[in-house]
């Protein structure tokens, strides 16, 4: 028992090393796609509401 663990400790460490990394860059690109999508939700709504009822006929779509 004694011996199996320390043979698989360091690729236990490795494997969790690599795992973290992992999980951090699927964090961060998945904190990226909702900040884009909130920005354009965002822009969305403002140009809806700056739009006046006139115009609209001039915006395209």
């Amino acid at each position: 028992m004694n011996c199996r663990e320390t043979m698989l400790h360091p690729c236990l460490r490795k494997l969790k090393e690599i795992s973290t990394r992992h999980w951090i860059r699927i964090i961060l690109r998945s904190r990226a796609v909702l900040m884009i999508a909130l920005l354009e939700r965002a822009n969305i709504y403002q140009r809806n509401q700056d739009r006046p009822v006139h115009r609209t006929s001039q915006l395209p779509l």
